[in-house]
């Protein structure tokens, strides 16, 4: 049986995908679905219910966009402060997103440097998801889940919350 938590994330995770279909079309709103499901799914709901749906909607579709493109074997990393007015979405937070070929250690090496830069981490999301990208590096397809699709590339997708960093400088070190 589920737990009243349980219900809660799901229900916030469908309220987030119905926004998806709102305001993307077609193809579009079919992968960003796809991606903002397998984003949240390993989440723990008491890391989601408290989060308002067009925050959830907002992070998830950020983060598909940011990582959309990339070269391929080269990371993307980016850290900001979202504010509705500027992304669509808030947090009280600092958001740091990577994209980044799947490899080992990967949640631990940036929590250690987070840590010793004395930078609290109050939220790891972190999907391995399994996509294809074209020669210049646009993602084509995601697979449906983790094990689907043996011919796409495992790709670490980590968005991080930590305390809020409000000089320019101190984004820019955390980068």
């Amino acid at each position: 049986m589920r737990t009243r938590n349980e219900i809660q994330k799901t229900e916030k995770i469908d309220a987030a995908a119905a926004l998806v279909r709102d305001r993307l079309q077609g193809r579009k709103a079919d992968i960003a679905e796809r991606f903002l499901r397998q984003f949240y799914a390993n989440v723990a709901p008491q890391d989601l219910i408290q989060d308002e749906v067009e925050d959830l909607f907002g992070a998830a579709v950020t983060m598909w966009a940011f990582g959309r493109e990339r070269p391929v074997g080269t990371p993307k990393v980016r850290a900001y402060n979202p504010k509705f007015e500027e992304v669509g979405w808030q947090s009280p937070h600092t958001v740091i997103e990577i994209v980044n070929d799947d490899m080992p250690f990967l949640v631990d090496s940036v929590t250690a440097a987070l840590n010793k830069k004395d930078l609290t981490v109050h939220l790891v999301i972190h999907p391995i998801l399994r996509v294809t990208r074209d020669a210049g590096g646009v993602i084509t397809a995601l697979a449906e889940s983790e094990v689907a699709d043996k011919e796409a590339t495992a790709e670490s997708f980590m968005h991080l919350k930590v305390s809020e960093q409000t000089s320019a400088e101190a984004l820019e070190e955390i980068e």
